[in-house]
């Protein structure tokens, strides 16, 4: 008789959402959620434990709450949410409001939005693990008083510079996106690029392989430069409407998912369109 090691039954979470698991629950002491619950809240974020930025006792405080378990809420609250009035708090949004926003904002991330016609997930289940919890809950923060800000604009004020600094902040979940989708975004803007007509993709070639400001296009094609900069950004906006196009087919993304995603790639488009233009093309 051989001793050997004791075979895990068929269909049993493989051995790093074990590890996730027990690991969530030392970090998370007094919360209890079953293997296979948290194994398939794992599976289901499409993430491995090979990604080092994986925030296993976070997602596993993620997971207890979307099974509105009393104990978690409680402490996400007392953990995290002092983040949401820190961050309305620097947009300068009125106390009143941030209290209103508050109690939104934990209604929708545990329970889901009661207000929309159809019935939705709790929010906490949008968070996949990747990049800390609290800086995925500002973001919400945020967006939610932004919301507010263009429901009705006279209750709320917000710091333009706070505001363009939270902006510029790296979204955890964003960042995993643009990573794991870089080739789409790539292969959508050398599309939008094929798409244009012949003066624009030589204002392009001018514009980004040239280096010519709009100075030099406006001297060039003798108008202002009022006019060459408005060409240029025409063409910015048909591209990133291009891209937006092709993304929302090909990625399976909530909208404001997808509008958040295009904006990143906006942001990264001289670069990404300059050396699409400058690279020879293989014949």
């Amino acid at each position: 008789m051989t001793d050997e090691a004791p075979r895990k039954p068929r269909g049993s979470p493989p051995s790093w959402l074990e590890d996730a698991w027990n690991e969530g629950r030392r970090e998370n002491d007094g919360i209890v959620v079953p293997l296979e619950a948290f194994a398939s809240y794992v599976t289901s974020k499409s993430v491995s434990r090979a990604s080092n930025a994986l925030r296993v006792a976070e997602l596993y405080l993620a997971c207890a709450c979307a099974a509105q378990s009393s104990a978690a809420i409680a402490r996400f609250e007392q953990r995290y949410f002092p983040v949401v009035g820190r961050a309305l708090r620097r947009l300068k949004v009125a106390e009143s409001v941030i209290d209103d926003l508050e109690g939104s904002l934990r209604e929708k991330l545990f329970f889901g939005d009661s207000t929309s016609p159809q019935k939705q997930a709790p929010w906490i289940t949008d968070y996949s693990g990747v990049g800390p919890l609290e800086s995925w809950l500002r973001t919400i923060a945020v967006r939610a008083a932004l919301k507010v800000v263009r429901r009705n604009d006279r209750n709320v004020e917000l710091d333009d510079r706070a505001l363009d600094d939270m902006d510029r902040a790296p979204d955890p979940e964003l960042l995993y996106l643009r990573k794991m989708h870089a080739p789409q975004i790539e292969a959508a803007i050398e599309r939008a690029m094929a798409t244009l007509s012949t003066r624009e993709r030589t204002l392009v070639r001018q514009h980004y392989l040239e280096a010519m400001g709009i100075d030099a296009i406006g001297k060039h094609y003798g108008v202002h430069r009022a006019t060459a900069a408005r060409w240029l950004a025409a063409l910015r906006v048909t591209i990133a409407r291009q891209v937006r196009e092709s993304l929302a087919i090909e990625l399976s993304l909530g909208d404001e998912e997808l509008e958040s995603l295009v904006r990143y790639a906006a942001r990264d488009l001289d670069f990404s369109v300059g050396r699409l233009v400058a690279a020879p093309k293989v014949t």
